[in-house]
């Protein structure tokens, strides 16, 4: 873009020569016209009643995609000057400017070249008709893309506004600056400002910066803060003249006028007022340390270092009571000291220093209680752990560390010797115990060596009965045979005794009655005889004969 200047003095000219991308205004000094000398021109002797208006200028170059607006624009045919009407130029042109014209803010413009998530904030000057449309004066309205926009004779372009994208956790605080609502837009979501409509920047109390840890931080105001809440976190809102109280686990997006509810607690150890800035409450159990100092009996200071176990035992009917305490911490703490000073004062220094944690527990959790709870808030205190007690004189204090060392020793050398003792008593147990496995071993074998020799007797026993029937079946087996034999040899006799003689019959007897009686037979040594053996037997069968 560049500006022109306008003429403003006139100079006297004797050779005028203009190139092509040249022009200048001359005028007569007799009549006050002025006219308009386009190049290329060259003229050696010029006229000596005319004059040079102004300077030499390069004439206006409109490319592609730019436009410009004239003021004052000349009609070529009437060969005017239109006072006070503007005119719009578009590229790609070359023109020079009559006497009279003027390019509006000496600058040429590029086109309004809009992508679909670009717009157009566009304001009437002037009445006219667009499109069937009429446009008043002062109307504002807005273009979106995409699109190519050139801006008409009686428009103004206010701005160029872009689309907002929000995330899924992400808010937008938007003013309607006709009607003056705020509201808060939530993402995910692309949105673009209406004409009528800008961002709104949330103002944030110191309080609240501090506990958002934005204080001295640049910040985009006009987007919502997200605020986290974990599980069994609590956070109080105040919108207005209305409270609400919300409980994670959960994402918030404060609205245009919500405000936190902060609390100002006391920190450190030990615990100092002011120091934390919180506008969320973690419900516990949670630890709080404190250190205090106290005056027993005898007049010692004593220094005591104190760890307490901490909770909110919430009412889900009321859960703003929770906030009415602001700084709960300074005030549990405080009134556990004072209980803890109250009771040190009625005991002797060993005393207090040997039994803190026995003497000082019966008097916070009375009446068989496991807690200490603040009603106004619903806090409570259920453990108590005393790391550290120490004399405030440091003199004392070096005594009795010096005790507490030799107690040390004398309470590892104890340890020691007894766990020595254990040793050697589980040495010896040890080997009892493995006697006693020994023992129970050599039953054990015993029991399974009985266990084989009467397995074995069984066994043997088992077969002797197998033998002793088989020995009784075979002798049964014989006697039947024999038995079988007799009959026979009686049913023989009685069918020698149906078919023969009584002489036969008798001779036979003789013949069985001579046959266990032994014979003697003397012969010469140099004879031979043969002997029959019994010709018959019984059975009625001949026999073989022997040669003697």
């Amino acid at each position: 873009m560049k500006k022109l200047s306008s003429p403003a003095k006139t100079h006297k000219i004797s050779t005028l020569i203009l190139t092509e991308l040249e022009y200048c205004h001359v005028i007569n000094k007799f009549t006050g016209q002025v006219n308009l000398i386009e190049g290329p021109y060259r003229r050696i002797k010029y006229l000596w009643w005319k004059k040079l208006y102004g300077t030499i200028r390069e004439k206006i170059i409109i490319k592609e995609g730019q436009y410009a607006t004239i003021i004052n624009p000349h009609d070529s045919k009437k060969r005017i000057i239109k006072h006070g009407v503007r005119e719009i130029r578009q590229g790609p042109c070359i023109f020079s400017l009559y006497p009279g014209e003027i390019l509006e803010d000496g600058k040429i413009y590029n086109n309004y070249v809009l992508a679909h998530d670009r717009g157009l904030i566009i304001r009437c000057i002037q009445d006219y008709r667009e499109d069937e449309i009429m446009h008043k004066a002062g109307d504002i309205w807005m273009r979106k893309g995409p699109m190519i926009y050139y801006p008409h004779i009686y428009t103004k372009i206010e701005k160029e506004i872009e689309a907002i994208s929000l995330g899924a956790q992400d808010g937008l605080y938007i003013k309607n600056f006709n009607t003056g609502q705020v509201r808060l837009e939530k993402g995910p979501q692309t949105l673009m400002l209406t004409p009528f409509e800008e961002l709104y920047y949330k103002h944030y109390s110191i309080a609240e910066q501090r506990a958002l840890k934005i204080l001295g931080v640049q910040i985009d105001a006009s987007r919502a803060i997200p605020l986290k809440l974990e599980t069994e976190e609590i956070a109080m809102i105040n919108s207005g003249e209305t409270q609400r109280v919300e409980i994670g686990p959960k994402m918030l997006l404060l609205e245009p006028f919500d405000r936190l509810k902060t609390l100002i607690i006391s920190g450190k150890t030990p615990k100092m007022p002011n120091i934390l800035t919180k506008w969320k409450i973690f419900l516990g159990p949670m630890f709080v340390s404190d250190q205090l100092c106290v005056r027993t009996k005898d007049n010692a200071e004593l220094l005591i270092h104190l760890r307490y176990k901490t909770r909110f035992n919430i009412d889900p009917k009321n859960l703003k009571k929770i906030f009415a305490v602001e700084d709960f911490i300074g005030y549990a703490t405080e009134t556990m000291a004072s209980i803890i000073r109250q009771e040190a004062a009625q005991h002797n220094f060993e005393e207090f220093h040997s039994k803190a944690a026995e003497l000082i527990e019966p008097v916070l959790f009375k009446h068989d209680l496991t807690y200490f709870r603040f009603d106004e808030n619903y806090f409570e205190i259920f453990g108590l752990d005393i790391k550290k007690i120490l004399p405030q004189d440091a003199e004392i204090a070096n005594q009795l560390n010096a005790a507490i060392k030799s107690n040390m020793d004398v309470y590892v050398n104890k340890i020691q010797q007894t766990a020595q003792l254990e040793a050697e008593r589980q040495l010896v147990e040890g080997r009892i115990e493995i006697e006693d496995t020994k023992q129970a071993l050599y039953e054990k074998e015993l029991a399974n060596f009985k266990f084989k020799e009467i397995g074995n007797a069984k066994i043997e026993a088992e077969a002797s009965i197998e033998r002793t029937r088989g020995e009784m079946e075979s002798i049964q087996m014989r006697e039947s045979i024999v038995n079988q034999g007799e009959e026979l040899h009686l049913k023989n006799t009685l069918l020698l005794l149906e078919s023969s003689t009584t002489e036969e019959y008798l001779r036979l007897q003789q013949v069985k009655s001579f046959q266990n009686v032994e014979k003697t037979v003397i012969l010469p040594t140099d004879s031979k005889i043969f002997v029959p053996m019994g010709d018959i037997n019984p059975y009625g069968q001949k026999k073989q004969t022997s040669m003697i």
